[in-house]
């Protein structure tokens, strides 16, 4: 078993004519199992190439055993965009590393030190579903828990604190809808808030990955 907790922080978008084009966020608690004594992985480790073994290996080093996966070893002193991609032993596509106390977001405190996962009007280009995933080539992760997390949105032209609501649909290693929730975000007054707490059900568990969709609640834009 191997245990991975992970703290994040996303800034979700909004729908906007069809397209994600703003800006959200939030905190997880990850729970993560091994798969390295799986037989498809012993198996494995007899047919792929040294330098496949190195690079699974290397993998490994950097998922997260214990603790939070707080983002801060991302380097978030850039102009550029990136995707957060693997991380703690999962995939995180469509996600980017943000420094909390530098901008472009700085309207939701993050639950971790400086930096958040973020996604929005900063990444939309990217074109790919908002998602954590153990299904990748390589993983070594066979499944994953969510037990809550804390999130907070912000508007892509405006910057400050915006009503949201973020649906979070889990999904089985077989690609089987199991688990879903709507959660909203209530802004209070101000130009920063602290991310909000949601606690999800006991069906968030034995995921394969999850995907995330969201939308302003209000009059924001």
């Amino acid at each position: 078993m191997l245990n991975s907790i992970a703290a994040w922080a996303v800034l979700a978008a909004t729908l906007v004519q069809g397209a994600f084009t703003s800006l959200k966020s939030f905190s997880v608690h990850l729970d993560a199992r091994d798969s390295s004594l799986e037989t498809r992985d012993v198996e494995l480790d007899t047919r792929v190439s040294d330098l496949e073994k190195r690079d699974i290996e290397s993998r490994d080093n950097h998922v997260v055993r214990n603790g939070f996966a707080d983002f801060e070893r991302f380097n978030t002193n850039t102009t550029s965009i990136t995707e957060i991609g693997y991380y703690g032993g999962l995939q995180w596509k469509g996600f980017v590393a943000i420094d909390a106390t530098r901008g472009p977001i700085t309207a939701i405190r993050p639950q971790s030190p400086t930096n958040f996962a973020a996604y929005g009007a900063l990444n939309s280009t990217m074109g790919r579903a908002i998602s954590i995933s153990a299904q990748f080539e390589g993983s070594k992760t066979l499944d994953f828990s969510i037990s809550s997390f804390y999130f907070g949105c912000a508007g892509a032209s405006t910057g400050v604190p915006a009503g949201c609501k973020v649906a979070i649909t889990g999904y089985n290693p077989e690609g089987n809808p199991i688990a879903y929730q709507l959660n909203y975000f209530t802004p209070k007054a101000g130009l920063k808030n602290n991310m909000q707490l949601v606690q999800l059900s006991n069906d968030f568990k034995d995921l394969g990955f999850v995907i995330f969709k969201s939308t302003y609640v209000g009059n924001n834009t």
